[in-house]
């Protein structure tokens, strides 16, 4: 009896299930039908419709913005600024292009690559299929069309271009500025810097103002321009300086000679130190470094980790040169002769002069 209580029971619900499936096919049935509708199951459509249109079209604004907001992102990582009103967005195969902001637009298009003056941020140099030209960031106009194979950056209010294997110089209109020419040297900047510029010629060089004439005859194996006029020289392997009207302010007699605003000249002497000089070659710093070295020496005590405790030596290393020397009291001890300096005790030094080699100097406390 209670078995069959339990299979009717089933059937019954087997029953009501079908039932609520036909009336869900009805329904459905209803709603896809092309028959006549009612107006309930036609408003049900419009909503459910503009539902599915709201939602696909919100998804599409919502991708269209993150994909500019990316897009906009890439280029403000990427674009580089000439100018107040104007930058210069990177592109392949010559895709790149200035692009002007209060214009909203590109106002010169093509680009393969610029390159700026951080001498005169108004002109900056660019490539245009292959050639150069130059165009000023203050009028928004291309200066000098691109015409030529080589160019350098204006300093000096001059610029070096190259046609062919000949360079020369040119104003701020494309016009040279005197009939000088030269060989082109591969790897050679090309500026005039305080009206000078130094020329080269069968292997010696002079410098030349801006009318194309010597200043000095070709007399050094190298000139190199430094800070306020000052032009560093070099003959037999030694370095000098020359002023601006290509007068010898200091002979050649130093193994290097550096030049800059913060610390004047620094020459190097024979033993790899280094002292700093006024424009007239007098000595205003016999001791300049580029180094300094706290030395320790091992106690030969270790704590209970094994780790090895160190003392202050008596003595210091300096260096110039990648050498190195003993200093004490701010002085030096020894000249930076050596390829390296270890401390082997409070007074003791081991001074390398290559790697194998190396002589036991001692400085007292």
């Amino acid at each position: 009896m209670k078995e069959i209580e339990k299979v009717d029971g089933r059937e019954n619900v087997e029953k009501r299930g079908l039932g609520r499936m036909r009336r869900f096919r009805k329904a459905t049935g209803r709603f896809f039908s092309s028959g006549p509708k009612s107006l309930f199951w036609r408003w049900t459509v419009c909503l459910v419709s503009l539902s599915i249109v709201c939602f696909f079209g919100t998804m599409s604004v919502l991708a269209y913005r993150e994909i500019k907001r990316d897009r906009d992102r890439s280029e403000y990582y990427n674009r580089i600024e000439v100018g107040e009103d104007y930058y210069y967005m990177p592109g392949s195969n010559g895709n790149g292009y200035i692009y002007e902001r209060h214009g909203n637009k590109k106002i010169l298009k093509g680009i393969d690559w610029i390159a700026k003056s951080k001498w005169d941020r108004n002109m900056i140099v660019y490539s245009q299929k292959g050639k150069r030209g130059y165009f000023n960031t203050e009028t928004g106009n291309v200066a000098i069309e691109p015409k030529y194979d080589a160019a350098w950056c204006f300093r000096d209010s001059v610029a070096a271009v190259c046609i062919g294997d000949s360079v020369f110089f040119i104003d701020h209109k494309g016009h040279p500025i005197n009939s000088r020419r030269y060989l082109r040297e591969k790897g050679r900047e090309y500026f005039y810097v305080d009206g000078l510029f130094a020329e080269s010629k069968d292997g010696k060089y002079a410098l030349v103002d801006k009318k194309g004439e010597n200043v000095t005859d070709f007399l050094y194996d190298n000139i190199k321009d430094g800070v306020s006029g000052y032009w560093v020289m070099e003959q037999n392997g030694l370095f000098g300086i020359l002023d601006s009207k290509g007068e010898e302010l200091i002979p050649a007699r130093y193994n290097d000679l550096a030049v800059s605003e913060e610390n004047g000249l620094v020459a190097t002497l024979d033993n790899n130190s280094k002292i700093q000089l006024d424009y007239e070659g007098n000595v205003l710093n016999p001791f300049v470094f580029d180094r300094y070295i706290n030395l320790s020496y091992p106690s030969g005590y270790t704590n209970t980790e094994g780790e090895t405790s160190y003392y202050r030596a008596s003595a210091d290393a300096y260096g110039c040169n990648g050498h190195y020397g003993l200093v004490k009291d701010g002085k030096p001890v020894t000249p930076p002769l050596y390829k390296n300096i270890e401390a082997s005790g409070e007074t003791t030094y081991n001074c390398y002069i290559t790697d194998d080699d190396m002589i036991i100097i001692e400085v007292p406390v």
